[in-house]
This record gives structure tokens, C-alpha cells and sequence, in this order.
């Protein structure tokens, strides 16, 4: 005893602080340069890069659930089965980056740049893109059910066979998109651009929520009536 209140009269103020609000000696007196300290994200990005590449034999998933990752540089970010569940990637620029098979439900993207990017097979469901702009980008097979879409830019994306069911796309330009047996049961299309669309039937429209406001593919001569169909 009377060496640790010795050790205790030593100890920096802020120690002594450390040990009467109930931490252990050794932690009151433990060095702040051993002390664990976050991942900078770029060493985040790199260790999943390599769990990624090694089968999983070195570094490690990057699990970012609940994340706030405003402001995180994710351009050609390689984020392949990533958990991103409910993260908030609000205005995040990641044009190119690969996210195949990532898991971004009820994640917002509001605003986000992703451009370019690889999301083959990956999960929206009930994620927040208004306003998002994912021109140009691989979609194929993707589960968007429940995505809010808004305004979103798909210009140009490969969303063939993508889950869009119930997903919300009012105003959503998709001019150029492969939508080839996207699976559209009940997704609102109201005022959607789907000028030069490619793959689209009118057993997909017939199937979604659209007014006389939508623009088809041109050349086709889909009914597509004044007031609201579905």
C-alpha cells in the first residue's frame, strides 16, 4: 500500500485524476503513446484492400455500420463486400469505386458522387439516394427494394435484372439505362426520364407507378396514361 500511494504522489495531476475516478494503477500511469489510437481511414481502406485480394488471409473487412463518412475521399475506394449498413455517405465523392456485393441498407447517399462505380449485386435496400448520381455505373442484379431515388442520375447505368421493387424514382433521369429484366413491380416512375432506355417492356412499365408525365424510350409507344397507372 504504501508503494502504490508513493507511486500515486509521483503521478502527474491528470493520473491522479484517472485513478480516483476508478481506473487501475497501471492504467492511471500507462504512456499516451501506448495508448490504442483509430485507424486512419486511408489504413482502413488499405487493410480491406488486402483482405479482399488474400482471400481474407491478411488484413481484415472493413465494417463500417452506422459510420459518419462525410467527407471521406472514396474515389475508386475498392470496398468489394464492405458492410456500410445505415452509414451516412451523404455529398462522399467515389466516382469508380468498387463495391460489389457491399452492404449499404438504409444507408444515406444523399447527394453522393458515385459515378463509375461497381455496385454488382450490392444492397440498397431502404438506402437514401436523392439526388445521387450513379451515371454510368454497374448495377447489374443490385437489390434496390424500398431505395428512395429521387432525382437521382442513373444516366447511362447497367441495371439489368436490378430488384427496384417499390423503390422510389420519381423524377429520376435514367436516359441510356440497360434496365433489361430490371424486376419494377410497384416502383414509382412518376416524371422518371426513360428516354433511349434500353430493355425496357411494356409488362415493366404496366408493373410500375407512372403518369402521363414519364418519358419512354423513344420510338416506343407505350400506353402511358394521363392520370396515375398502378
Amino acid at each position: 500500500m504504501a508503494l502504490s500511494r508513493l507511486l500515486l504522489w509521483l503521478l502527474p495531476r491528470e493520473a491522479r485524476r484517472a485513478y480516483a475516478r476508478g481506473a487501475g494503477l497501471s492504467q492511471a500511469v500507462r504512456p499516451p503513446w501506448l495508448s490504442p489510437r483509430p485507424r486512419a481511414w486511408e489504413g482502413v481502406l488499405e487493410a480491406h484492400r488486402l483482405w479482399v485480394e488474400t482471400g481474407g488471409k491478411r488484413g481484415f473487412r472493413a465494417d463500417l455500420t452506422g459510420q459518419d463518412l462525410r467527407g471521406k475521399e472514396l474515389r475508386g475506394a475498392m470496398l468489394r463486400t464492405a458492410i456500410l449498413a445505415g452509414a451516412n455517405l451523404e455529398g462522399v465523392q467515389g466516382g469508380g469505386a468498387v463495391l460489389f456485393s457491399a452492404d449499404l441498407r438504409n444507408a444515406c447517399l444523399r447527394g453522393a458522387d458515385f459515378r463509375e462505380g461497381l455496385f454488382l449485386g450490392a444492397e440498397f435496400g431502404g438506402t437514401d439516394l436523392e439526388g445521387a448520381d450513379l451515371g454510368g455505373s454497374l448495377l447489374r442484379a443490385a437489390k434496390l427494394q424500398g431505395a428512395i431515388l429521387r432525382k437521382a442520375r442513373l444516366d447511362g447505368a447497367d441495371l439489368q435484372g436490378a430488384h427496384l421493387e417499390g423503390a422510389d424514382l420519381r423524377g429520376a433521369s435514367l436516359s441510356g439505362a440497360n434496365v433489361a429484366r430490371a424486376h419494377l413491380e410497384g416502383a414509382d416512375l412518376r416524371g422518371a426520364d426513360l428516354s433511349g432506355a434500353r430493355g425496357l417492356s411494356a409488362e415493366q412499365l404496366a408493373s410500375a407507378r407512372t403518369d402521363g408525365a414519364i418519358r419512354p424510350p423513344e420510338g416506343e409507344s407505350f400506353f402511358l396514361p394521363g392520370a396515375e397507372n398502378g
